[in-house]
């Protein structure tokens, strides 16, 4: 995982978080098809916003046989 990435994580996630690891040669290997997008919102329109990109995400899919995947964070800081 980058850098980065690792000190966002140590920072955010709870100590107990479970950590996934991909079998990858290299430790900084990212998927080109990985693409990440962020949005940006009130608080009370979060839910829709969401609900609404993985309609849009499901639709552009159509039927195909593997359907992308969708993995979502979410952090709430009071």
């Amino acid at each position: 995982m980058p850098a980065a990435v690792a000190e966002a994580a140590a920072r955010w996630l709870h100590p107990d978080a479970v950590k996934v690891a991909v079998n990858s040669a290299s430790a900084e290997a990212i998927s080109k098809t990985i693409t990440q997008v962020v949005q940006v919102c009130a608080e009370h329109k979060k839910p829709a916003k969401l609900l609404r990109h993985l309609v849009q995400v499901q639709a552009r899919a159509g039927a195909v046989r593997n359907p992308p995947r969708i993995l979502v964070f979410a952090n709430r800081v009071k």
